[in-house]
């Protein structure tokens, strides 16, 4: 542990955490240097120190400060947001498949989202929050309702989560099949995940949402931090276990929700982030920057590899993860 001092304030940093913070901090400046200066159209060295002291041409502006950068933002946010998100969850379950798109919350945001962009008609970017955020708390409730029934266990919730899911995709097939053509088309494109169309005019909305839910995550997740003694065991501590349940579960289904109105849905990003990060920590915890460092160089990385093979990040982040996803699902099952 390292001791930092500042006149009368003082904290104590991990010292490997604040390591692989450094670490992730440098890849992710290099990649983002690289997203914004390699692709189609190759900016130089010249040209991009030019955009810093204002003398770039309008082709170098329009590439970089118009298409790129809002891009690149994104995933850096929705990154760091989704991995946060995840942490949260599996905290809650103390599980490694702990996550709002394995948990079924992801897939009742996207039908709050068709509902609002079908059924309302109203395709908006706050109308596509609400939805989103309504449709995962739904699904959300109806999970911790059913696990109520039988024992509040992380692996029960997985497992509701996954039936809830799959329940919510056959609602959502069916949205789709009653549309018409052109609205469904819409939004099956909407539901690949992607950043390509997106510019700083939903970007702004997006952060003004965002940040003061992530700010919420740091009093949810030091109460959350006495989750690894026992649900008995934290309440001897102070905690409110039900409470704290609830609330980090509104949280981390509202963060997914509202990153998934803007993007769609990418998967399997809060399921890795956290998990990555606790194993380079070497503990069951890992501190919020490291987790969220890493999520949004796990986002970058998926956008710009997706960028380069012409796919959607979307489907890039569920062939990736989805063999992640076998494994750890894999390892539970031999564990038990």
């Amino acid at each position: 542990m390292w001791t930092l001092r500042l006149g009368r304030v003082s904290a104590r940093v991990d010292a490997r955490d604040a390591v692989w913070c450094g670490v992730f901090l440098v890849l992710l400046l290099a990649a983002s240097l690289v997203t914004l200066t390699v692709g189609t159209i190759i900016v130089g060295f010249d040209e991009f120190t030019s955009l810093l002291s204002g003398t770039a041409s309008r082709g170098t502006r329009i590439v970089v400060l118009e298409w790129r950068l809002p891009r690149l933002l994104f995933a850096i946010v929705a990154g760091a947001a989704l991995g946060l998100a995840g942490m949260l969850m599996q905290s809650i379950t103390r599980n490694p498949l702990g996550s709002p798109d394995i948990m079924g919350f992801d897939a009742g945001a996207y039908t709050g989202v068709l509902v609002m962009t079908l059924a309302v008609g109203v395709p908006t970017f706050l109308a596509k929050a609400i939805g989103a955020s309504a449709g995962g708390l739904v699904a959300a409730a109806i999970v911790l309702f059913l696990a109520l029934r039988g024992g509040v266990t992380g692996f029960r919730l997985i497992i509701l989560g996954i039936g809830t899911a799959a329940m919510l995709t056959s609602v959502n097939s069916y949205l789709l099949l009653t549309a018409s053509p052109e609205a469904a088309a819409g939004t099956a494109a909407w539901n690949a995940g992607s950043f390509a169309n997106l510019a700083f005019e939903q970007l702004l909305p997006y952060l003004v949402l965002i940040v003061p839910l992530l700010a919420l995550v740091v009093p949810v997740s030091r109460r959350l931090a006495q989750f690894t003694l026992g649900d008995d065991m934290a309440g001897t501590t102070g905690v409110s276990v039900n409470r704290t349940r609830i609330a980090a579960t509104v949280l981390s289904v509202v963060i997914a929700a509202a990153t998934t109105a803007v993007s769609g849905p990418l998967t399997f990003i809060a399921l890795i982030a956290p998990q990555v990060a606790m194993r380079l920590a070497r503990r069951d915890t890992a501190s919020l920057p490291l987790i969220a460092l890493n999520g949004a160089l796990l986002l970058v990385a998926a956008d710009y590899a997706a960028e380069w093979l012409t796919i959607s990040t979307g489907l890039l982040t569920i062939c990736v993860g989805g063999a992640y996803f076998v494994y750890v699902l894999m390892r539970e099952g031999f564990s038990r």
